[in-house]
């Protein structure tokens, strides 16, 4: 769906289609979306708690923590669960 409409005569930002940017419907974001689906597959797959982080993700969160200026929850993450397997007890509920 484009982000711009026309509703009687008037030229409208559609702003509750999740495209009003227009990068959905952007050639360059269309062929990058491609690209990393052959690369990297599609579908709903599983919660990374479960399958854990793919390296493109680990590479995107780095990228914007990076660009952001602070740190990546990669690291948060990786600080947690290395604190839960030295003293589970920590996770529990008191």
């Amino acid at each position: 769906m484009e982000p711009w409409l026309e509703i009687n005569g008037q030229r409208l930002l559609n702003l509750s289609s999740n495209n009003y940017l227009g990068l959905a419907t952007h050639p360059d974001v269309q062929a990058a979306a491609a690209k990393a689906a052959q690369a990297e597959g599609c579908g709903a797959g599983s919660s990374r708690l479960i399958a854990g982080t793919s390296p493109s993700q680990q590479t995107l969160e780095e990228r914007l923590a990076q660009f952001k200026g602070v740190e990546s929850h990669t690291g948060i993450r990786q600080r947690v669960h290395r604190q839960l397997r030295h003293n589970p007890s920590a996770g529990r509920a008191r």
